[in-house]
Formats: structure tokens, sequence, C-alpha cells
């Protein structure tokens, strides 16, 4: 994607055979028993495990600590390579690894209108239907989990008075991905209202583009 640097080191597994490579360049001074294998290649990024061909985001910190319904809201860059392989013996194998970005950066925007508009102080929210789990090697997403959405308030620009929330996501998953929020006034005046918008439509199609951040935005809030 465009901003994102190349990582600096790669993973790469094929078979019982495991490398770090530092440089653009691989070669394992490893001899290779004929058969077929699963070549994986991926970067280490904070916030992800990777187990096999399953990239898993860790839970989220702070008050959603220790709860899988939550991830972490903004884990590294990632991005992974996986192809089948079969070996012959007395044979070198040149290859080449196109890595695909497998996380993706989405912002949500708020324009709140109405008389207590410029009342509120906060705005706490969380999306549902957010992957936790890839297998990279299928495009398998798991179960869905929860990420929290860090509303703040945009004062500059023609955007002013707006509020803006942006994430990284694995991918989404499920049958739908909801924003749930409470907005919360100055002094408590008024009473916190809830926000509740369904994105499921609009995200349909958000696991098939990552290499381009994605911002939605037009979501009305009557105060």
């Amino acid at each position: 994607g465009e901003g994102i640097n190349i990582p600096a080191t790669w993973t790469v597994t094929m078979g019982d055979y495991t490398g770090t490579e530092t440089s653009a360049t691989h070669a394992p001074d490893h001899l290779f028993a004929p058969g077929s294998y699963t070549l994986a290649v991926w970067n280490p990024a904070e916030g992800i495990t990777v187990n096999g061909t399953t990239a898993t985001i860790a839970a989220a910190m702070g008050n959603r600590a220790g709860t899988d319904a939550f991830v972490n809201n903004a884990p590294g860059w990632f991005f992974t390579y996986t192809k089948q392989m079969s070996i012959e013996k007395d044979k070198d194998y040149p290859l080449t690894a196109a890595m695909k970005q497998q996380v993706r950066e989405l912002t949500l925007v708020v324009k709140p209108t109405g008389d207590a508009a410029g009342r509120i102080t906060e705005i706490v929210a969380h999306l549902t239907g957010a992957a936790r789990t890839l297998d990279f090697a299928t495009d398998t997403y798991g179960a869905a989990s929860n990420v929290v959405l860090p509303f703040t308030k945009i004062t500059e620009g023609d955007d002013a008075g707006k509020w803006k929330a942006t994430v990284r996501l694995l991918g989404v998953t499920g049958t739908e991905q909801l924003l749930t929020a409470e907005i919360r006034y100055a002094d408590g005046n008024p009473s916190p209202t809830t926000l509740k918008s369904d994105l499921t439509e609009a995200l349909k199609e958000f696991n098939t583009r990552k290499g381009k951040s994605l911002t939605l935005g037009g979501t009305l809030v009557e105060t």
C-alpha cells in the first residue's frame, strides 16, 4: 500500500525448514527431501502471531484485555505468500514470492448535527464482524470478533466538527458488520445517546483490496 515501508525481516518456512531473511533474496543451505511442500513467507508484525499459515490478531489491551471478543485495532502491516511445491531430487528451484498485503486500514467519519452536537465530549464505539484469524494459504477467515473504534474530533479543515476513527483490520468476517456507539455530552446534558449503523453492505468487498485504505463517511447523527 501507499506509504507503507517494505518490512525489514521475513520468515520463510517449507516443511521442517524455517529461515529468517533481511535482504531481498533468501538462499537456504538446506537439502529438501523429494516430495510435496507448502512454501510460506511472511513478515513478523506487531500484534500478529503466525502458526503454520494461520495468522492471529492479539487481544485488545486496556479495559478489553483478556477477552477474545475484542482484538487489537492497530496491528502492524502484514504481508504473506504461499505456494504448493513439488520437489524433485538433485534440482534447484528459483522462486519469486509476490507478497500480498493482509492488513487494511479503515477510517469511519461521523457527522453530528443538532443542538447538542457541540457538547459531545466523546464517542465510545466498536465494530462487530472483524476477523481475528486468517489462514493465508486458503484465504479462510475465522470467527468474528469486535474492534474498538477510537473516535476523535476533527478540529481543522473542511471536516471540522466531525468525528473520525481509524483502525487496521486483518479482514471482516461473519454475517454482518455493525457500528455501535454511545455518544456522551458535557455535564451529562443531554443524557448519552446511542448510535447504531449497519456497515455490512459498505464493507462487503473490504477483504479484496487490502492494498488501498478505505474511508467511509456520511453517517449523520442527530443529537
